[in-house]
């Protein structure tokens, strides 16, 4: 909505983040060990080191979708699982005349289509909030990251998956 500002998106994706534990994803690549994935603690990444503003209040058209193009590209440049960058969020604001848009870049380790959805349901909810100036209260989650892959760490144990790992791991 035209009238966002930053530090309401900012509260509005920190609510996310808090929220939704595979947002704070970081991989560990130890030499010689197996791959880990280690959830960092609500409230131990900042919203704001993932936030991007960019003017587009005097683009329309083929210049906007161009822009948008462009931020796509960079916001994907900057995803790393290593460092702990799961998620970019580029705000591409229009100014206080027109809506702008959000693009939320989160890598595939955290989101898929199922989780999508959940997330833009939770990010309405979040700009309600937020815009009648409350703090954004989210739905408790169906199943949990962490219930979710000890499911999948056992089915991934099992003797058809061992056999995909090679082809799984290039």
């Amino acid at each position: 909505p035209p009238e966002l500002d930053w530090q309401q998106l900012r509260g509005i994706l920190l609510a996310l983040l808090d929220h939704h534990p595979a947002l704070r994803l970081r991989l560990i690549d130890s030499a010689g060990a197996q791959r880990q994935l280690e959830v960092r603690p609500s409230g131990a990444v900042d919203a704001g080191d993932w936030l991007t503003r960019v003017d587009t209040s005097r683009l329309d058209g083929d210049a906007l979708h161009a822009s948008i193009a462009e931020q796509r590209n960079a916001a994907e440049s900057r995803l790393s699982p290593a460092n702990g960058s799961i998620v970019q969020a580029t705000w591409l604001d229009a100014g206080r005349e027109r809506p702008g848009r959000l693009l939320l870049t989160i890598h595939h380790l955290a989101v898929d289509g199922v989780s999508w959805r959940i997330l833009t349901d939770d990010l309405k909810r979040a700009w309600e909030a937020i815009a009648q100036g409350k703090r954004p209260e989210l739905p408790p989650e169906g199943a949990s990251f962490r219930r979710w892959a000890s499911e999948l760490q056992a089915h991934a144990n099992n003797a058809s998956c061992r056999a995909e790992l090679a082809w799984w791991t290039t």
